[in-house]
Order: structure tokens, then sequence, then C-alpha cells
């Protein structure tokens, strides 16, 4: 295994999760149509000054502009990871299957961008593209930890239940369907509909207002992962060390994510000024729960080694 992969993974890594935060400080800013062509903006490839006339600030033009100058570059970083992970495919085989598969999903997420800007950042299309953003995130996790544990495949192997499997992949999917709804709430303008806690002005399930309608459907998301991570907990603690280390990150990314909600939430009508700030926060720590998600997924499937708090001599 070539040194310098773990290194390069782990800079892909890093940036799109960079990605991940600046394509959420462009939506709540509103630049997301700042460059309303693609792939160039107002047709060139440095767009500054903004033009006379285009409605958009420097800042939210610059702000969309990076966030693809950084797509631009995670694009180059998976050329050369695939490059290597070819050279590594008869020793380790599965890097080069999930490095085709981040480069799919990444292919698809380029495509995405240019149909939220050609559809001007319709609610739906923001959230495919967060959603393809973040499996192309958790798949390249996927990637790191297969290339951290070098070529003695699935180190720190343990044996999982299939009912722990099973809850891990609903836990998985309750933390995306999640991040996918807030998206929409967010894009949509929805996020102060409802007013407070807990009911939607009175309503439990509104059914003619569509903002508050996906405000109500992104809580009880919300609500729903909340009681499966109880459960969760309640099922491994028990079963290996390893897995209630994840539970345990659950309830910490959970209970960070509920608070920074609430904030947000009431940001609206007590302290507009931080909405914005709150609303970043919010996706961006909900980013980091999803990704506990996918390393937990990793643990079972392909051994703990290579994760983050792996160490050796807990597993001799």
């Amino acid at each position: 295994m070539p040194k310098i992969m773990l290194p390069w993974v782990k800079l892909t890594l890093f940036l799109t999760y960079i990605i991940i935060v600046t394509g959420a400080t462009v939506r709540v800013t509103g630049s997301g149509m700042s460059c309303p062509d693609w792939p160039l903006c107002y047709g060139q490839l440095i767009p500054f000054p903004a033009p006379e006339g285009a409605g958009y600030t420097n800042f939210q033009v610059f702000l969309e502009w990076v966030h693809r100058l950084l797509v631009s570059i995670v694009g180059f970083l998976m050329i050369g990871l695939g490059v290597m992970a070819v050279k590594v495919r008869k020793v380790r085989p599965s890097v080069l299957r999930w490095t085709l598969t981040s480069f799919a999903l990444l292919a698809v997420q380029i495509k995405l961008g240019a149909i939220t800007v050609w559809f001007s950042n319709i609610h739906w299309s923001v959230a495919l593209h967060l959603g393809t953003a973040m499996l192309f995130f958790g798949s390249v996790i996927v990637v790191k930890r297969l290339v951290a544990q070098g070529e003695n495949m699935n180190r720190g192997t343990f044996d999982v239940p299939v009912r722990a499997k099973v809850m891990t992949w609903v836990v998985f999917v309750a933390v995306f369907l999640t991040m996918i709804m807030g998206a929409m709430v967010s894009s949509a303008y929805a996020g102060g509909s409802c007013g407070g806690l807990f009911s939607c002005m009175g309503n439990w399930m509104p059914s003619e207002d569509f903002q508050q309608l996906i405000h109500m459907k992104h809580r009880y998301l919300a609500l729903l992962t909340f009681f499966l991570v109880g459960v969760y907990f309640s099922m491994v603690k028990n079963i290996h060390p390893e897995l209630k280390k994840s539970a345990k990150a659950f309830k910490v990314f959970l209970l960070g994510q509920i608070i920074l909600g609430v904030l947000t939430l009431y940001s609206f009508s007590h302290y507009a000024d931080y909405y914005m700030h709150l609303s970043v926060a919010h996706l961006a720590w909900g980013t980091l729960f999803f990704m506990a998600t996918v390393g937990t997924l990793g643990k079972i499937y392909y051994g703990a080694a290579g994760g983050s708090h792996y160490k050796e001599a807990d597993h001799a």
C-alpha cells in the first residue's frame, strides 16, 4: 500500500466534509444562484468582481465559486486515488471497489449540482444534492478505513448478531432521511413555519401548508431517530465494546443535534441574526453524526481497525 495513499484519502475526506458545510452556507445565505450558469460562473473561471446588476454580493458569488472549486479539487484527488486503488487491486480489491463506487457517486453529485442551478435550487433538487453528497462522503469513509488497515485485511473483526447489524442499518437510514428532510426544510424556507415546540401552530400534522408539513416530517424523523438510538444502545451495550462505544457516540451526536435544532428553531423569533450560523452548525454536526453511523457499519463489515479510535492493544 503506497504510503501517500492514507494521507491522500484523509485529505479527500476532509475536503468533502468542508464541501458539505460550504454547501449549507451557500444555501442559508441565498447564494445558490449567485453563479447562474454551470460549470462556469457568468461565463468566467474567476468571476470577480461580481457583474453589475447580478443581484448578488461579491461574498455570495465567492461562496458559490469556492464551493465549486472544492468539488473540482476533490475530483482531481479522486482521480489520483483511483490510480492508487488500481495499483493495489490485487492485495486490496475492496479498496478499488469502494473507490469506483465513490467515483460513480461523485459523478452523480456533480450532475445534481448542475441540476440545482438549472432548477433554481428547488427544494427537491437540494435534497437530492445533499443526499448524494452524504453517500459519497460515506463511501470515502469506507475507503479510508480499508486503506488504514493496509494489506492486513479485516483486522479487529468481531462477531455481530444479525439483529445488531439490522439495527445499525436502521439508525443509519434514520439519520440519513432526517438530514435529507432537513435540507428540504431549509431550501423551502420552512424553518420558522411552525413556530416553537411541540406542535405546528396547534396542528400535529398539517395537511394544507407544504412548508409546515415538511417541517413536521423533519421533527418526527428526528423523534424517531431519538427512539432508535435509545433502542440501539440497549441492544448493543453487552454485545461488544466497539459497538457500545459507537452507541455512546450516537447519543452524544444526537443530543448535540437536538440542541442545535431547537436553537435554530427559536432563532427565527428570538435571535434572527444567528439563524444562519446555527443552521450551518446543525448540518455540520449532523454530518458528523452520519459519519459515526457509517464508521460503525465499517466496523461491523470490515473490522474495527482503521477507525479513528481503534487501538491495536485493545484487540490483541
